[in-house]
C-alpha cells in the first residue's frame, strides 16, 4: 500500500514537473527566451522520471503492467535531447506523450492503492489480537507489559480502521472529479462545450463531497462550484474560463490533502506494525 501511495504521489509531483515545462513551451516558438525556463525545470522533471522507475522496481510492480515505465524512460530521453538541441517539435511530441500517461496511469495505481487498503482487514486483525490478548489475560502473562501493548495496538488499529476507510472513499471520489476535470481541460482553450456537457457530472460530485463540510476548504469551494454554474448558464468564455481554473486549483489543494493525510496514516500503520511485531517476538525468547 505504501508503494502505490508514493508511486502515485510521485505521478503527482511529476505533473506539477510537467506544467512548468508545459506553460514555458506554449511560448514557444515564438519566444525563445521561453528555452531559458525549460532548460532550468527540465532536469527536474528527469530526477521525478528516475523517482518513478526507481518506486517502480519494487517487488509491489513486479506483475503489473509495466509498459508505462518504458513509455516513461523513453519520453524522458526525448524531453531531454529536445532541450539539447532547443527542437520544438521534438519537445511538444515528448511533452504530449507525457501528458497522456499522467492522464491514464495515476488513476490505475489509484485503483490498486484502493484494492490493497480493502484487503488490508485491520477490523479482523484488531479483532484477533483482543482474542489474543484476552486469552493471555486468562493465563496470567504479563511478559514486559505483553498484553498492555496487544490491546493498545488493537485499539490503535481499530481507530485506523475507520479513517481508513473514509480517506480511501474520499479518495476514490476526488480521483473520480480529478479524471474528469483533466479531460475538460485539454478542450477548454477552445471551447466550453466539453465543460458544460461534463458538468452534469463535475457539479453534483463536487457538490456530494462538499455538503455538510464546515472547513474552509469545503466553503470556498461551494461558493466557487455556485460561480461556475452560474458563469455556465451565462456562457460567458473568459469567465468560465477563468471560474473553471479556480475551481481545478481548489479541487486539487483538497485532492492533494487527502493524499498527505493518507499517506501519513500509512505511515502510522507502519509504526503500529512495527512496534506489534517487537512484541510478538518475546514469544520467541
Amino acid at each position: 500500500m505504501n508503494d502505490y501511495k508514493l508511486v502515485h504521489d510521485l505521478f503527482q509531483e511529476l505533473e506539477n514537473r510537467y506544467y512548468l515545462i508545459f506553460n514555458d513551451q506554449r511560448r514557444l516558438p515564438d519566444d525563445e527566451l521561453a528555452w531559458d525556463g525549460i532548460a532550468i525545470n527540465e532536469p527536474e522533471l528527469q530526477g521525478k522520471i528516475s523517482d518513478l522507475l526507481n518506486v517502480a522496481r519494487n517487488a509491489t510492480f513486479e506483475t503489473a503492467d509495466a509498459r508505462w515505465t518504458e513509455q516513461l524512460k523513453t519520453i524522458g530521453e526525448n524531453v531531454r535531447t529536445a532541450v539539447e538541441e532547443y527542437d520544438y517539435e521534438k519537445l511538444k511530441s515528448g511533452t504530449n506523450r507525457l501528458y497522456r500517461i499522467l492522464n491514464r496511469y495515476p488513476s490505475r495505481i489509484n485503483a490498486q492503492l484502493v484494492t490493497a487498503a480493502g484487503s488490508l482487514r485491520l477490523d479482523s486483525l484488531a479483532e484477533a489480537m483482543n482474542t489474543i490478548n484476552n486469552n493471555l489475560s486468562e493465563i496470567d502473562v504479563t511478559l514486559d507489559n505483553m498484553t498492555e501493548e496487544i490491546h493498545n495496538g488493537a485499539t490503535a488499529l481499530s481507530s485506523l480502521d475507520e479513517q481508513l476507510n473514509a480517506l480511501v472513499k474520499e479518495h476514490n471520489a476526488w480521483q473520480e472529479v480529478d479524471d474528469e476535470i483533466r479531460r475538460v481541460k485539454a478542450s477548454l482553450n477552445r471551447n466550453i462545450e466539453e465543460l458544460e456537457n461534463s458538468w452534469f457530472d463535475l457539479e453534483p460530485m463536487t457538490r456530494d463531497l462538499v455538503n455538510g463540510q464546515q472547513a474552509e476548504w469545503a466553503v470556498s469551494l461551494a461558493q466557487v462550484t455556485d460561480k461556475l454554474d452560474e458563469a455556465l448558464a451565462e456562457k460567458g468564455f473568459v469567465t468560465v474560463r477563468r471560474t473553471f481554473l479556480r475551481y481545478q486549483s481548489q479541487v486539487g489543494r483538497r485532492f492533494r490533502q487527502v493524499d498527505l493525510d493518507l499517506l501519513t496514516l500509512c505511515q502510522e500503520l507502519q509504526r503500529i506494525g512495527e512496534s506489534l511485531d517487537l512484541v510478538l517476538r518475546q514469544f520467541h525468547k
